[in-house]
């Protein structure tokens, strides 16, 4: 049998995130759309380029010329750590406290 998937990590609106192919970016949007059958998606604003935040000319973020992009939850592989001038994460929060006790012990 096949081992279960890990659960998505609880991403909210700014979090910059990874996703499963290796893209990057900043989540702009969590919800249902049109498209998405009543099912949420996150909207992100991609680090490099691809489309602009909107489906089917309805537009639900706003984003950079070509760098919009909608995936489902599951696809999200982690949150990335968004760093300071001084080198401390901005993105804290509860859940992040063990990531960021881990990321400092291999800066």
């Amino acid at each position: 049998p096949k081992a279960p998937m890990p659960a998505p990590p609880k991403v909210k609106i700014g979090d910059h995130v990874k996703l499963a192919r290796g893209r990057t970016g900043y989540v702009k949007y969590i919800g249902p759309t049109e498209f998405s059958k009543g099912q949420d998606v996150v909207g992100l604003e991609l680090d490099t380029y691809d489309a602009d935040g909107s489906e089917k000319h309805r537009k639900y973020f706003d984003a950079p010329k070509g760098r919009g992009y909608f995936t489902r939850r599951a696809s999200i592989a982690s949150i990335q750590p968004i760093w300071d001038d001084q080198g401390q994460m901005k993105n804290t929060s509860e859940d992040d406290k063990t990531a960021q006790r881990l990321i400092s012990r291999t800066k």
